[in-house]
């Protein structure tokens, strides 16, 4: 599939697809390609278990507790069909219950902590299925 494909795929499954921005689509087209050359080698790209998604909302729920900061803002949502992220968004991030969260950090697959250009801070967690 090219891009315009991936494009009319992704219209037809999302009316507002037009409205996101350049880099979403990206996002998507990239996830799509890799899930397209993922079918033709054969490998099965399965759907956030259950159990990973439960595990995520328990992180959700946890962080909501145990991280304060200045101007947060928390997401969460299954942007991509096998995987789930949390982000964490402020001016200020800090963790007030260290050894609550290494242990909820234990199931999460990738962390991403970074500076943004417009001073705030971004904390990333993703969640993918455990191999089987």
């Amino acid at each position: 599939m090219d891009i315009q494909d991936y494009h009319a795929y992704f219209l037809s499954q999302n009316p507002d697809f037009d409205s996101l921005s350049d880099e979403e689509k990206n996002d998507c087209y990239f996830w799509a390609a890799i899930l397209e050359e993922s079918k033709k080698s054969g490998h099965k790209a399965k759907p956030l278990s259950k159990k990973r998604q439960e595990q995520m909302g328990y992180v959700g729920q946890l962080l909501t507790l145990i991280i304060k900061g200045k101007n947060l803002k928390f997401t969460a949502e299954r942007r991509r069909p096998i995987s789930g992220f949390i982000e964490i968004n402020g001016d200020t991030i800090s963790i007030t219950k260290p050894a609550m969260f290494a242990q909820a950090m234990q199931v999460v697959t990738n962390l991403d902590v970074y500076p943004k250009t417009d001073g705030t801070v971004e904390f990333d967690l993703a969640f993918y299925n455990d191999e089987e």
